[in-house]
């Protein structure tokens, strides 16, 4: 195999992540179909198993698609389809045909204009912040300044819960599933707004993590929209 896969498949997969996360299955069919193909190599089927033991069935997707498929050959986006097909997963397979149908559509291209457009205006506006409100010429350094929260996770009414870190926001917790509503609370100036302008200016630094979170992070969306509150308050 040659040592990387089409451009266009790996924006494919990028884009459908949390998709995949929540409804791929890496069942022993699909694995097998996979390691026969030469998609998967002994080396990368035993990684695959040990994450599975060891942590979710949603981590080890998420580093099948942002380790190993990406590396393979220009043909390895297809044999996955297929294998697919074959594990009784067609409708992910057919998800990801439509999207590629779907790709170079001109609402696609006004998408990524726009995504560029909003990564470019976060990395700008808010890598630094202003302490001190009615003296906005003083301003610091984001990223040299930000400490990371650590927060305390509830998962009900209940109260207790148990200490997350950033990295750890977008992690599927008891339920598996990936998070689709957080609402962080906390004290007047204690950092709320802060983690959220930090979440929004990481997304816009960088479009991808690759593989550096080890887990779904704010990389894996298409789109973050940052808003204040006050922005609302003349609707």
């Amino acid at each position: 195999m040659e040592s990387t896969m089409e451009e266009r498949h790996k924006e494919c997969l990028k884009s459908n992540r949390s998709f995949l996360c929540n409804e791929m299955s890496l069942s022993a069919v699909l694995l097998a179909k996979l390691t026969e193909s030469g998609v998967l190599t002994d080396e990368h089927l035993q990684k695959l198993q040990n994450i599975i033991r060891n942590e979710t069935m949603n981590a080890a997707v998420l580093h099948f698609l942002a380790e190993f498929i990406p590396k393979r050959g220009p043909e390895t986006f297809n044999l996955f389809l297929e294998a697919l097909r074959g594990s009784q997963q067609k409708h992910i397979s057919e998800h990801l045909k439509k999207w590629l149908r779907n790709d170079c559509s001109e609402e696609q291209d006004i998408f990524r204009s726009l995504r560029s457009e909003l990564q470019s205006h976060y990395k700008r506006r808010l890598r630094s912040i202003r302490p001190v409100p009615w003296l906005q010429e003083i301003h610091l350094n984001l990223t040299e300044i930000y400490v990371k929260r650590q927060l305390k996770l509830k998962t009900n009414h209940k109260g207790g819960g148990r200490t997350v870190t950033m990295d750890d926001l977008f992690t599927p917790q008891e339920t598996k599933e990936i998070p689709r509503r957080l609402l962080i609370e906390g004290n007047p100036g204690i950092g709320k707004s802060m983690i959220c302008q930090t979440l929004a200016h990481e997304w816009g630094t960088q479009s991808s993590c690759g593989s550096h979170c080890g887990t779904l992070c704010v990389h894996s969306y298409d789109l973050v929209l940052h808003f204040h509150a006050s922005d609302f308050k003349h609707l």
